[in-house]
């Protein structure tokens, strides 16, 4: 049924009057719908992310002619674009353009863990060791639960006679519950490798165990299990080990120093000779991706 006003009646000011009022609140419903969309629109799942990536994306495409990034195309106060954008830059080994980004998001939001990572793996691309632990301390402290911070922490850490330190690190990693299973993995090995490092032998072959089943391992990384093993006292799985390597890697002189060592051992009752006459291979164990 048509409704229609009734008029009949009614005087003409008193019509105007009460065609103004309708027309009045029909604008305030049409500006209440359209706030209403925004509103709705911003709580779609997504829609924000998107708006930050096609930012980032857009940043990562308006360059100067000094292949520096134009920030003025970028939203100044999101430091979560600005630190994507510096893994991009990393991606394309753009290293400075990288740390102008990581810079800005760190003075936007001084506790980004993400950002404090990333300025902790510049550090180490740079040569900056002393500075990359202090990044990578930064951001670990910024969020327990970046793993990635604390392994890339924990091998340096190894790698500068700080293995003691390590420990403590890699076993949160190992109990964290946003650890990755590959994060966990080499958690492990890194955590046999701190035991190796301070002569904590039987405490190292289970975790190197745990880290040799998903490492890509090589013959120095065979040497330092059956290393641990043999001074653990595990002479069987010692000599397995070793035989196994020497027939694979018949040249390396470590492995045929230790089943010598091994050989005397039995030989005199299990007299263990020195810790001094065994190598510890010292490059770094960990990280293989560099920044």
């Amino acid at each position: 049924m048509a409704v229609r006003f009734q008029t009949d009646g009614m005087s003409p000011r008193l019509f105007a009057r009460q065609s103004d009022w309708w027309n009045c609140a029909l604008i305030a419903l049409m500006i209440i719908g359209l706030g209403g969309c925004r509103w709705m629109r911003n709580l779609v799942p997504g829609n924000r992310a998107r708006e930050s990536q096609i930012a980032a994306d857009d940043l990562s495409r308006s360059k100067r002619g000094d292949g520096t990034a134009n920030f003025a195309s970028m939203h100044s106060d999101n430091p979560d674009t600005y630190v994507r954008s510096a893994e991009q830059a990393m991606q394309r080994q753009q290293f400075d353009e990288a740390a102008q980004h990581v810079a800005r998001a760190l003075e936007l939001n001084p506790n980004s863990s993400a950002a404090w990572a990333l300025k902790g793996q510049l550090e180490e691309h740079s040569g900056q060791d002393a500075e990359a632990i202090s990044a990578y301390h930064r951001a670990v402290s910024c969020d327990v639960q970046n793993s990635e911070a604390a392994l890339r922490l924990a091998a340096i850490q190894i790698d500068h006679g700080r293995a003691a330190r390590s420990a403590p690190v890699l076993r949160e990693v190992i109990l964290c519950p946003m650890s990755t299973e590959e994060q966990k993995s080499r958690a492990q090995w890194l955590l046999g490798v701190a035991y190796v490092r301070t002569a904590r032998w039987k405490q190292a072959i289970p975790a190197l165990d745990a880290g040799a089943r998903t490492r890509d391992m090589t013959s120095d990384d065979w040497y330092l299990v059956a290393m641990a093993r043999f001074r653990a006292g595990d002479f069987t799985g010692a000599r397995r080990d070793i035989q196994r390597q020497l027939a694979l890697h018949p040249g390396h002189n470590g492995f045929a120093s230790l089943l010598a060592d091994l050989n005397y051992t039995e030989a005199n009752r299990g007299e263990i000779l020195p810790a001094t006459n065994f190598d510890v291979p010292e490059e770094s164990p960990a990280i293989s991706v560099s920044p």
